[in-house]
């Protein structure tokens, strides 16, 4: 679901972005802003819409990062729902704790190891190098 959530987010950041330029190109052509009063919408509308989707949409990002807990995503899904859209504000209340950042208590799943962790296995002895003088 985080994947989903970040994929839904990045697009209606995009759709509101699209938006925003829609709305000042509505601003300056004149044509345009008749054809948009006829169904009760101005640029502003589409300004307005575009700068909530960018600003609660990398919140929202920022947050699905960095939380350790689904409760710290609660508040932030539902501003995606009203702002963003409502694909990607689901998808981040169904965000499990699982799939969030690991905390300090929990061990770094992305940690490379080289030795066998075997408890059984005996312990390997390092040899040691000897350094050969130089020839002068």
């Amino acid at each position: 679901m985080k994947t989903a959530a970040k994929v839904f987010l990045i697009i209606s950041m995009v759709a509101g972005g699209i938006g925003f330029l829609f709305g000042i190109v509505a601003l300056t052509n004149p044509t345009l802003a008749k054809s948009l009063a006829d169904f009760g919408l101005t640029g502003v509308n589409f300004i307005v819409q575009g700068i909530l989707s960018l600003t609660f949409g990398s919140i929202a990002l920022y947050k699905l990062g960095k939380a350790c807990t689904q409760r710290e995503l609660v508040p932030w899904g539902v501003c995606a729902l009203l702002f963003c859209s409502l694909l990607s504000g689901i998808f981040l209340l169904l965000v499990k704790d699982e799939e969030l950042a690991p905390t300090t208590l929990q061990a770094n799943p992305f940690e490379a190891t080289t030795e066998s962790q075997d408890p059984f296995d005996e312990p390997k002895e390092k040899e040691e190098k000897l350094e050969e003088p130089f020839d002068i």
